[in-house]
Parts: C-alpha cells; sequence; structure tokens
C-alpha cells in the first residue's frame, strides 16, 4: 500500500521532490487529496460511459440531419411552386397587356 500511495505521489509530484529527501509529514493531507485525484472520473472516465454518450450524440446529430433534409426538400417543392405561379403571373400579365393595347390604352 505504502508503494502504491509513493507511486501515486511520483506521479502528481513529479520524482524530483520525492528523492531531494521531502518529508512526509508535509504530505500528510496531500495524500488523501492525491488518491481521490487520481481516481476522479474527469481523469478516469468509465469508458462504456464515454461510449454511451458517444453514441446518444450521434443519434441526437442524425435525427437533426434527417430533420434538416426533410424541411430542404420541403423548402425546395416551395420553390418549385412559386416557379410555377410565377410563370402563370407573367403569363397573366402578358395577356392583360395584350388587351390594353387592343382596346387602345
Amino acid at each position: 500500500m505504502f508503494q502504491r500511495i509513493k507511486n501515486i505521489m511520483r506521479l502528481f509530484l513529479g520524482s524530483n521532490l520525492l528523492k531531494k529527501g521531502v518529508t512526509w509529514g508535509f504530505f500528510k493531507g496531500s495524500i488523501i487529496f492525491a488518491l481521490g485525484f487520481h481516481t476522479n472520473r474527469a481523469l478516469n472516465p468509465n469508458l462504456g460511459t464515454v461510449i454511451k454518450e458517444a453514441e446518444q450524440s450521434l443519434d441526437e446529430a442524425m435525427s437533426l440531419s434527417d430533420e434538416c433534409d426533410a424541411r430542404i426538400a420541403k423548402l425546395k417543392e416551395t420553390r418549385k411552386l412559386m416557379v410555377h405561379l410565377m410563370q402563370l403571373y407573367d403569363a397573366r400579365m402578358a395577356e392583360l397587356e395584350e388587351v390594353k393595347k387592343a382596346n387602345g390604352r
């Protein structure tokens, strides 16, 4: 157990501090901190949890992508309809101009 604590302290404090003869009395509170710091999930995340979160993020991204594709398809259909309506409008306006010329206005 002592060797494991010493290895953890060497990891966090560097081997130079331990070799220079720093007393262990100074590190009594630090050992507990170092052990808690070493076992923290932020430093050693659970791979299963990370994979699950990544899969959820990927599923959300795919869902948003599908939704965006559907909206783009709907916009393209709306654009086609608007182009068709503008062509009808232009044709009617041309007819109206011909009628005005025929009536002499």
